[in-house]
This record gives C-alpha cells, sequence and structure tokens, in this order.
C-alpha cells in the first residue's frame, strides 16, 4: 500500500489515521491515489496544506474535495505564472523611440496638415460641440475633402 502513497495522502493518514467504516483500507487508498495521479508532489503538498488548514471535520476528505482543492493549486499557479510574466514584460526597459527618417518624417507631416485642412473644411457641417448639424452637408463635404486628398497625392507623385 505504501508504494500508492503520495504526499497528501501520507498527510491524511498522519493527521485522521487509517479511512474508518471501509471494508477494505487498501482499495479505499488505491482509488483516491488513482484519481490524482496527475498531480505534481508539489501540487499535492499545498492542497493537502490548503484542506488541512479549511477542513473542519476529523474524517477523510471526499476525493472531490481534494480534487477541487488540486485544482485550486493549479488556478492559483497558473495565474502567478501569468502575474510573474507580465511583471518581467514591465520591469524591461521601455524601447527608445525610433528616429524617423527624413521620408517618413515628411510623410506624417503631410498626414497631419491633411487632415487638418480636411477638419476645418468639414467644420460648416459641425455645431459648436463637434457634433454633426447637418448629415446630408458633412457627406457631400466629407465627398469634397476626399477628393481633394486624392487629388493632391496624385499631383505629388
Amino acid at each position: 500500500m505504501t508504494k500508492q502513497l503520495n504526499p497528501m495522502l501520507l498527510r491524511f493518514l498522519s493527521v485522521y489515521g487509517p479511512p474508518k467504516l471501509v471494508s477494505d483500507t487498501t482499495k479505499f487508498v488505491s482509488e483516491y491515489a488513482r484519481q490524482m495521479r496527475n498531480f505534481t508532489d508539489a501540487e499535492l503538498e499545498a492542497a493537502a496544506d490548503q484542506l488541512l488548514r479549511k477542513r473542519k471535520y476529523k474524517s477523510w476528505p471526499a476525493i472531490a474535495e481534494c480534487l477541487e482543492a488540486l485544482e485550486n493549486v493549479q488556478r492559483r499557479q497558473r495565474s502567478k505564472v501569468l502575474v510573474d510574466a507580465y511583471q518581467a514584460k514591465l520591469a524591461q526597459p521601455a524601447q527608445p523611440e525610433k528616429e524617423l527618417s527624413p521620408a517618413e518624417q515628411r510623410a506624417a507631416e503631410r498626414f497631419v496638415d491633411e487632415w487638418a485642412d480636411g477638419r476645418r473644411q468639414l467644420q460648416p457641417a459641425l455645431g459648436a460641440n463637434g457634433k454633426v448639424v447637418d448629415t446630408g452637408m458633412l457627406s457631400s463635404m466629407l465627398r469634397k475633402v476626399a477628393q481633394q486628398m486624392r487629388d493632391r497625392r496624385r499631383a505629388r507623385a
């Protein structure tokens, strides 16, 4: 029987003693071990700690309780891994901003100028708070501004 015992079962045996009211203790403990076979010793230890701290009864916890505690331990470990990875990413120094090439700088300036020019041309269709007042006027102005921007690009090319 001792070859099947994992750290959780050993702790239960030391705290609660052998299971009572069970006809075959070996089969009983074997079923616990079989249900817990996919967990690591560290997870079994942590789940045993959790169960022993919170359990109010002086009897073995049900297999379902053990599995729930083990799943909680795994969830906490996954969360810790994610938090650690996020904190490591935050601890990395920020990447320096990339210097724009002269061509990229000119393209960015043209974009900003065109956007500002388009905004000025659309102003009559917008109210004082920037919300659309006349949708018909706005759509015709948008078409006009878009055409002007296309014409400018063609002229530059």
